[in-house]
C-alpha cells in the first residue's frame, strides 16, 4: 500500500497547465495470531509458529485469528494444513470467504500426535504460508532380536522364530528393546505369558 503522486502538463495555444496526480494502491494484509494454552503467537505471511509440545494421544488446539490489516478487501479461496497429525475445524461455512479491512477471520488448528517425534507442517490462507513445528511427546518402543549375525526386526505381537533343533539341543537369541520416542519408558515386567519348561 503505497502513495504515488506525479504531475500532468497540458500545454494548449500557447499555455501551459498543470495538474497534480495522487493515488493510493490498496490490497489486503493479513497478520495471523495464534494462541494456545501456551500463550500467543504473533506472525506475518512467510513466518514459523511452533506448535506446543503434545503427548500422543492428545490434542493441542490453537486459536488462529487471521486480521486484514491492509486497505483493501481480501478473498480467501483456500484455508488448509498439511503435515502429520495437523488439522483444522471451525471453518467458514464456504469458501471464498471475503475479509474487509480491519476485519478478522477465525479458525481452530489442531496437532494430535500419533507417534513421538518432530513435525513441520505449512498453514495455507490464500496466498500466503506460514511454517509449522511441533513435536508428539511419548516413549516408542521397538523390539528386535538377533539370530547369527542378522537383528530382526518384531512387531507387537508378532513372533520371535528359533531356527529347527535336534531333541537336546538349546539355541540363545538376543532380545532388544529400544526407545525410539522423546521421553522415558519403564518396563515394569519382562516375564513368558506362562511358565515353560521349553523356553527361558
Amino acid at each position: 500500500q503505497q502513495l504515488y503522486s506525479d504531475v500532468l502538463t497540458v500545454t494548449a495555444a500557447g499555455q501551459t497547465t498543470t495538474v497534480n496526480l495522487q493515488g493510493q494502491g490498496v490490497q489486503a494484509i493479513f497478520s495471523y495470531q495464534l494462541s494456545s494454552s501456551a500463550g500467543t503467537s504473533t506472525v506475518t505471511a512467510g513466518g514459523t509458529v511452533a506448535i506446543p509440545n503434545t503427548t500422543v494421544g492428545q490434542t493441542t488446539n490453537v486459536t488462529v485469528m487471521v486480521s486484514n490489516t491492509g486497505l483493501g478487501a481480501g478473498q480467501v479461496s483456500i484455508i488448509s494444513v498439511t503435515g502429520a497429525g495437523l488439522s483444522l475445524s471451525n471453518l467458514p461455512a464456504a469458501l471464498p470467504v471475503t475479509i474487509q479491512p480491519g476485519g478478522t477471520q477465525q479458525f481452530t488448528l489442531m496437532f494430535a500426535p500419533t507417534q513421538p517425534g518432530a513435525v513441520t507442517g505449512r498453514l495455507t490462507f490464500g496466498s500466503d504460508t506460514i511454517t509449522l513445528t511441533a513435536t508428539g511427546v511419548g516413549s516408542q518402543l521397538n523390539y528386535t532380536y538377533t539370530s547369527g549375525s542378522t537383528a530382526v526386526p518384531v512387531a507387537a505381537n508378532g513372533a520371535v522364530i528359533f531356527t529347527p533343533l535336534s531333541v537336546g539341543s538349546s539355541e540363545s537369541l538376543t532380545f532388544s528393546i529400544e526407545n525410539g520416542g522423546t521421553t522415558a519408558a519403564t518396563l515394569s515386567t519382562i516375564s513368558l505369558a506362562a511358565p515353560s519348561t521349553i523356553f527361558a
